[in-house]
């Protein structure tokens, strides 16, 4: 799931490159997108576990002004490069920065609590892993219907939320349910597109944008704060 993810882009995905890119076996290329995928999730643990100390010395605002700067242009590189190396690094700066930003968060928690949401977002995605591959043809009806969704509910959380605030726990539990479906539906997109290095990296990037969204509200949920 991603906002620069539009039906061109996609387009270009399901189409071989005429490059001459060579085509990976689809068991390759699930494994470089999974490989990918947990190579993000080490690099947040890493800078969780830098900077859980550290950032209590720092201001959050220039926290959030770097984590959006560099996922946006991080976002848009991982989607426009046609090489694999480049849509690494770039996925990698942008596990970084999202490192950042759950560092800030998980200070709040305490450490089981992390670890709680950590298992139950595994969980999470063990069952729509299962469901996708069950039933890929329902999640790929779902797109559209998420990404209203999705700014539904970000509409609801910022007039509820940070202008008057209350509302953000209702709006947790559409996200969870949201992302939830995203990642099912991303799953199923990813083993349409040509089985190719960079198609596997940008969508291990979809993905995994989805499973730290949705670590972010089982925590909020369900998590204790310190």
């Amino acid at each position: 799931m991603n906002a620069f993810d539009n039906s061109q882009y996609k387009q270009m995905r399901l189409t071989p490159s005429l490059s001459g890119e060579n085509l990976l076996s689809r068991r390759k290329y699930n494994m470089l997108m999974c490989g990918t995928v947990l190579w993000g999730i080490i690099v947040d643990v890493i800078i969780c576990a830098a900077m859980r100390d550290m950032i209590y010395s720092m201001y959050f605002l220039p926290v959030v002004i770097v984590y959006f700067a560099v996922t946006i242009i991080s976002t848009i590189i991982i989607h426009k490069s046609d090489s694999a190396v480049i849509s690494f690094a770039a996925f990698t700066a942008l596990a970084a920065a999202m490192g950042m930003l759950l560092a800030a968060i998980v200070t709040q928690y305490t450490t089981g609590s992390v670890l709680q949401a950590f298992v139950h977002t595994g969980i999470v995605c063990l069952l729509m892993s299962l469901m996708a591959s069950s039933f890929p043809d329902f999640f790929l009806k779902l797109g559209r219907g998420l990404f209203f969704a999705l700014l539904a509910a970000l509409a609801i959380e910022i007039i509820f939320g940070l202008i008057l605030g209350g509302g953000i726990y209702l709006t947790s539990i559409a996200m969870v349910f949201i992302f939830s479906g995203y990642f099912g539906y991303d799953l199923v997109r990813a083993q349409q597109y040509i089985p190719t290095a960079d198609n596997a990296v940008d969508s291990a990037a979809d993905l995994y944008v989805d499973i730290v969204n949705l670590f972010i509200r089982l925590l909020y949920l369900f998590g204790n704060r310190n």
